[in-house]
């Protein structure tokens, strides 16, 4: 309950501690506050109201590291280490929600911030091969990070460049994912889908209403504007009368031989000319 205190100063202190005691208590405990019961996510509820300063988004970076401090700072951003590890890669995703959360007004008031995030974020991942591998197997990261390339676009310059770098960071995990992992070609198509559900929404269009629409009945005015339709275009492109062609039937000709007279009746009459080329080939071994 601390977390949702009015006071700015105690909201982050009693993360700082919760970032302890999760370095302190062992892997179970650890795994059981992070997946049963969601405890980063109870943190993103509790500041989804609270504005976020330079201070809030310090003490966030840390919990990220798993790098506590013991003061707060709020002069100047976080700047992890160049060897530092994710630790907990969930809390990226908390950062990106706060921020994407912020209303419409607020959105060039929290440019600096978007852009110190995501630029620390490309750095750590260029760094690292695990802080990569960690990210990607995240569910939905594509998902928050679309929403940062696209939230600041129309921005300025300040925002073009907070795309810029959203990009690059769509570049360096895809190409991470289809050169290092097994089966990253799964990333790339996961990431495909994300993209075409954010184009169809913000084209205004419900993918649902396509398998429910029903093809609508022709009315009798759609089928006398058809009719005219046809009556015109067969006035403009007259039917072509194309003669008929005369084949001469074919005489038949006079067998050369009683053998040639054979294989025609055979070939000619297939129902009955089986019978008489047995009988015949059974005429023909009684005179030998």
């Amino acid at each position: 309950h601390l977390i949702k205190h009015e006071t700015e100063d105690v909201r982050l202190f009693a993360i700082k501690t919760l970032g302890c005691y999760l370095n302190a208590c062992t892997t179970k405990t650890s795994t059981r506050l992070i997946t049963k019961l969601s405890i980063f996510t109870v943190i993103a509820e509790y500041l989804a109201t609270r504005e976020v300063t330079m201070a809030t988004y310090n003490v966030l970076c840390e919990l990220t590291m798993a790098h506590m401090s013991r003061q707060l700072t709020a002069d100047k951003f976080y700047d992890p280490d160049p060897d530092a590890q994710i630790k907990y890669p969930k809390m990226l995703e908390v950062i990106a929600v706060l921020l994407l959360r912020r209303d419409e007004d607020a959105r060039e008031r929290y440019l600096p911030i978007v852009k110190q995030y995501i630029t620390t974020l490309l750095l750590l991942l260029q760094r690292s091969r695990e802080n990569r591998r960690v990210l990607i197997s995240q569910n939905g990261w594509q998902r928050w990070m679309v929403g940062l390339m696209l939230r600041w676009a129309d921005c300025g310059k300040e925002g073009q460049h907070v795309s810029d770098i959203a990009y690059s960071l769509f570049q360096t995990l895809l190409h991470h994912a289809l050169q290092c992992e097994q089966d990253g070609w799964l990333v790339w198509v996961e990431t495909l889908s994300i993209l075409h559900a954010y184009q169809s929404d913000g084209l205004g269009v419900d993918v649902s209403q396509g398998e429910q629409q029903q093809p609508a009945q022709p009315s009798e005015q759609g089928d006398s504007c058809r009719a005219d339709d046809e009556a015109s275009y067969c006035s403009e492109h007259p039917r072509q009368v194309v003669p008929d062609i005369f084949v001469e039937p074919e005489t038949p000709r006079p067998p050369s031989s009683e053998g040639e007279s054979e294989v025609r009746v055979r070939c000619t009459e297939r129902g009955v000319g089986e019978e008489q080329g047995v009988g015949v080939r059974e005429g023909e071994e009684g005179e030998r």
